[in-house]
């Protein structure tokens, strides 16, 4: 009977069936093979498993490539116009002969042309590589140089920004990069926490150890969350929720190939309450690291 049931067992893993456990009954020498049965097919699903995410990482990246090389092209035709209308729109507003509601319109036409620059700008960095300079830093460092920042941003007026847990853990990366990722997902945060009107709006910036490897910096925020439908597409070029004017959809995606170019992740978690967690992990220095210029010693 054992061996009836293993044989069976063998049959569904042929048909394709991985998720398949041998009973481990009967004689020593039978229950043995079922057990070394059960741990080949556990390790023919982690290796499916971590085939399915290679291939989802390579159709991504050149989705990416793809997008980066249309963005450049884009930008670089796009930008040299655009710097021309800026000069001569600046030009018209030096003159003194403009009446009150010309010069307004021109100011106005100004401030949107500046926009389209910024978001040419964005382009260009989504484009081209990150160059990285990896060293030790404390990760509450470039956390406390963005908290300070924020203050005075009107885009997180009323907001608590927090930093806690341990920010003394010391991460290998590059430190102007870990603040241009934190920067933008704590400024997503305080929009995002604003939005919701009954209850006092927050960011929160937590370091802890993953693992004995790696620490996590978490940004959660006490907005209405990410649903999940949403959750899967945060990261794709030019996807946003905000609306038309409010965003590129480029800051979550620049931040995630920075975080890559670092040898580190970046993921939307799913969370039990209130608001969105994001997680940018990164690898953990060690004593043979440089160490930051600015913080050593």
């Amino acid at each position: 009977r054992p061996m009836r049931a293993l044989e069976r067992s063998v049959g569904q893993v042929a048909g394709g069936r991985l998720d398949v456990e041998a009973a481990t009954e009967g004689p020593r020498e039978l229950a043995e093979l079922a057990q070394t049965f059960n741990d080949m097919t556990a390790s023919l699903r982690r290796h499916q498993a971590e085939l399915r995410s290679q291939a989802e990482q390579l159709q991504r990246s050149e989705r990416l490539a793809a997008v980066g090389r249309i963005a450049a092209g884009v930008a670089h035709e796009v930008g040299n116009p655009l710097a021309a209308i800026v000069g001569y729109v600046e030009l018209l507003l030096g003159g003194s002969e403009l009446g009150v509601d010309d010069r307004d319109l021109l100011a106005r036409m100004l401030a949107q042309t500046q926009r389209i620059q910024t978001i040419v700008g964005q382009l260009l960095d989504y484009s081209k590589p990150a160059r990285v300079e990896a060293i030790r830093v404390r990760a509450g460092d470039p956390i406390a140089g963005i908290i300070a920042l924020t203050r005075a941003d009107p885009r997180c007026a009323g907001v608590a920004i927090e930093l806690v847990g341990a920010s003394e853990l010391e991460l290998l990366a590059d430190p102007s990069l870990v603040e241009q990722i934190v920067l933008n997902l704590v400024l997503n945060g305080a929009l995002a926490a604003r939005e919701v009107a009954d209850r006092p709006a927050r960011v929160e910036i937590a370091v802890f150890e993953l693992d004995q490897d790696r620490v996590a910096i978490e940004v959660r925020d006490s907005g209405p969350g990410v649903p999940a439908v949403v959750r899967e597409r945060v990261f794709e070029p030019f996807f946003t929720t905000r609306g038309a004017g409010k965003g590129t959809g480029l800051g979550l995606a620049i931040s995630q190939g920075l975080a890559e170019s670092m040898a580190g992740t970046l993921e939307c978690r799913e969370h039990e309450g209130s608001g969105a967690v994001f997680r940018l992990s990164l690898p953990r220095a060690s004593a043979g690291d440089p160490p930051d210029r600015e913080h050593r010693g």
